[in-house]
């Protein structure tokens, strides 16, 4: 997946912080998504039984019922893996170095990286308008209103 680019900056609400997409990848094609992760503390449990609201469930067999959690604070955003039976790495854009995620120990998150979710499931990470009802309103052309 490295030749997918970042979500365009134009994007972004001015009025508030920006929410993260995740976008699933398969052999460089996107097959699900965007995701939407609201800037919060709390944040969004990907896995595959996770119940959370909002929670992200499109993952592949391998991938544990609550495998990951991304959040935002102190201005960033962060992965934390859960406990995953088979691990969480990241692959960040401007480094282009695998992290493996330890479990309880977050990770800085920024757009343009990659998360790989046990064997089967990749993420790619970018930042999108909020996803709040009124706050961004995208019209025909597809820019704020």
């Amino acid at each position: 997946p490295s030749n997918i680019s970042p979500c365009r900056d134009d994007l972004k609400n001015p009025d508030d912080r920006p929410a993260l997409g995740l976008i699933r990848v398969e052999n460089e094609l996107v097959v699900g998504g965007p995701y939407i992760v609201e800037p919060t503390p709390e944040g969004t449990v990907v896995g595959a039984l996770a119940l959370e609201e909002d929670a992200v469930t499109d993952v592949g067999p391998d991938v544990s019922a609550r495998h990951l959690r991304i959040y935002a604070g102190d201005g960033a955003w962060y992965a934390q893996d859960l406990g995953s039976t088979n691990g969480t790495r990241l692959i960040q854009r401007n480094a282009h170095a695998k992290i493996n995620i330890d479990p309880n120990e977050p990770v800085q998150l920024r757009a343009g990286d990659i998360l790989l979710l046990a064997f089967s499931t990749t993420f790619f990470i970018c930042e999108v308008a909020s996803s709040h009802p009124g706050r961004f309103r995208p019209n025909e052309k597809g820019r704020q209103s």
